[in-house]
């Protein structure tokens, strides 16, 4: 494999967490000349507000799930139009009779996000489905349910933003913590915290690497992993 270059990884409970760890990761990008990019399933503007995002040497955010990109502050247009004609009132007045809708901060212009309980999430995606085939589906934790563009998600974004980069796919590292991550991990070189979900667990079986530590240093540890690999072929 080539050497990273590009560090695509979720943000609360995967780089945000453990403070000092994320100052040793921070250290360690830097060492290696490896950019990172948050990607979070929050809008940017509810991750900007957070004392924890702003220590983060990000070259570009990705935020509500995949529908936003920002690169040095600026907001993608091109990107978030694709999604300009997203159902939004329609999804949220179908999902209200499955559940509540989350906090303000956590919805999004192309993301509408619900506590909807789980045994429930089948009949909410059916209607969904119903309502418009053009939509996704994805859920997470017990009561996790969010609508979003299928050509959006935190993998298509990623793979978009490497692209604006000049980054191969090949030389990027993704990390997660959630089944929400779960797309992000098994596009690429995959890398799932030490405090991952056991729903991510069971969903990546063995499709990316499961540190044992915990938060940043987790990534750490998964960037080791990856490095050995690298080191391996050239052997070889």
């Amino acid at each position: 494999m080539s050497s990273p270059r590009l560090l695509i990884a979720d943000v609360d409970d995967t780089l945000v967490g453990d403070p000092e760890a994320l100052i040793r990761l921070t250290v360690r990008l830097r060492a290696d000349d490896i950019r990172l990019v948050p990607c979070s399933s929050r809008p940017i503007d509810s991750l900007r507000a957070d004392a924890a995002f702003a220590s983060l040497p990000a070259v570009a955010v990705i935020g509500a799930l995949g529908t936003q990109v920002e690169r040095g502050r600026v907001r993608d247009v091109r990107w978030e139009d694709r999604f300009a004609g997203f159902p939004r009132a329609e999804v949220t007045d179908l999902l209200a009779a499955y559940g509540p809708a989350h906090d303000p901060s956590l919805q999004g212009p192309a993301k509408v996000s619900h506590a909807v309980p789980r045994p429930d999430w089948p009949a909410a995606a059916r209607a969904v489905r119903d309502l418009d085939p053009t939509l996704r589906v994805v859920t997470s934790g017990e009561s996790n349910l969010d609508v979003i563009p299928r050509g959006a998600g935190k993998a298509n974004a990623a793979r978009y933003v490497a692209a604006q980069l000049g980054v191969p796919w090949s030389q990027v590292v993704t990390a997660g913590d959630a089944e929400i991550d779960a797309d992000l991990l098994v596009a690429g070189l995959g890398i799932a915290v030490g405090n991952a979900t056991p729903g991510l667990r069971a969903v990546l079986a063995g499709r990316a690497y499961q540190a044992e530590a915990h938060f940043a240093d987790g990534v750490i540890e998964g960037l080791d992993h990856y490095g050995r690999m690298e080191g391996s072929d050239q052997d070889g």
